[in-house]
């Protein structure tokens, strides 16, 4: 069968479409998530497998929460209407009777945020990259209550301070009629946005006092979007049988256009 030269062109191009294809293949663009109420465990400090293995619970200097506990032998603050506290957290031994710590939101619980959401009071949540990559963050916290009790949010990225903001006293979970305060409002919308990090880099959150008295609950949403390692794949050797294919078809390519020149 003899081809014409439309014919051959359109082989041409196919092949060397196919052959593009083996060269250069494309690129996955596969995204992990981690949602800290969704990965959050009340059984190991920091999570033993799987995507929850990214998280930690810590106290303000940084030390993990050592201590998963649920009641107070005495009121959290005087004056405040609350028998006791029963809602199991992390927390420190030497604090456990203090309310400090933070716990998953629960219908048995004194906290009024979203059931399964974590909160608590001065606590520090950090996660940890897995692996070097892009991530992309979304954060919002909110107050218990409506109160004179401020407290803080300060994110620290690898170590470095991003700054300090006061949590709006009318802050809420969205449930209860209250705008949580996002850290896009916080840092500006661009902050954490394809921010590049480097394998074992921290990004802590921390919720703190404004002031030695000024202790309330603060819940908290965390959720980090990652590049996942397959996005930019290794170059590899093509095998041998891939390589005669290659040359071959680059063969057969010069073969063609000799022809038409002819």
């Amino acid at each position: 069968m003899i081809l014409s030269k439309t014919s051959c062109s359109r082989h041409i191009l196919l092949f060397g479409l196919v052959l593009t294809g083996l060269l250069f293949p494309a690129k996955s663009h596969a995204i992990t998530t981690w949602l800290l109420d969704a990965n959050f465990s009340s059984t190991s400090n920091p999570p033993a497998t799987g995507l929850g293995a990214a998280w930690s619970y810590r106290n303000l200097s940084g030390n993990l929460f050592s201590t998963f506990t649920g009641s107070l032998s005495s009121p959290l603050w005087s004056g405040v209407l609350l028998p006791s506290f029963n809602q199991n957290r992390w927390t420190d031994s030497a604090t456990a009777n203090d309310g400090f710590g933070i716990a998953q939101g629960s219908t048995n619980g004194t906290m009024s945020w979203p059931i399964g959401a974590p909160g608590g009071v001065a606590y520090d949540i950090r996660w940890t990259a897995p692996y070097t990559t892009t991530i992309t963050v979304t954060a919002d916290v909110w107050m218990m209550r409506t109160t004179t009790n401020v407290q803080t949010l300060d994110v620290n990225l690898g170590g470095v301070d991003q700054g300090i903001h006061n949590i709006p006293l009318t802050s809420g979970p969205s449930q209860a009629g209250g705008t949580p305060y996002t850290i896009a409002t916080a840092y500006g919308a661009s902050f954490l946005q394809g921010t590049a990090v480097t394998a074992g880099e921290t990004l802590d959150f921390f919720v703190a006092p404004a002031s030695t008295f000024s202790a309330d609950f603060v819940g908290i949403d965390f959720r980090v979007d990652a590049a996942d390692q397959t996005q930019t794949p290794p170059p590899t050797t093509p095998e041998p049988a891939t390589m005669g294919f290659m040359v071959s078809g680059l063969g057969a390519i010069a073969f063609f256009l000799r022809r038409r020149k002819a």
